[in-house]
């Protein structure tokens, strides 16, 4: 894709290395970069070129072992006992449902 090829307009550099899988199971994705350059070799915005500047890649497809964290659980869980509004949470995935009072608590129902 027009790597260096065009006389007089900005071109693309070489493609990256693939970069590391965003997950290890249960579906992620890898992708690699290139930048834009003026005939003179100056880097340009991305969109001084023609195309993408990234490209995507789906990578460990396969299922998660059995008892393993979701993704969402994950990242919920990397902000636990972090301080939010002065107080420590527990923090756990949204999926889907509603908010009902139950005893003074508002607790998620979930499908």
């Amino acid at each position: 894709e027009g790597d260096r090829q065009r006389k007089g307009g900005p071109v693309w550099g070489p493609w990256s290395e693939w970069s590391a899988c965003s997950r290890t199971c249960g579906g992620g994705v890898y992708y690699q970069e290139r930048q834009c350059f003026s005939v003179r070799d100056v880097a340009l915005k991305a969109d001084r070129c023609d195309g993408s500047s990234r490209v995507y890649q789906s990578c460990n497809i396969q299922d998660c072992p059995e008892g393993s964290k979701d993704f969402r659980e994950e990242q919920c869980s990397s902000f636990n006992e972090v301080p939010f509004d002065g107080n420590l949470y527990t923090w756990v995935p949204y999926l889907g449902g509603k908010f009902i009072k139950r005893g003074g608590t508002e607790i998620l129902q979930t499908p």
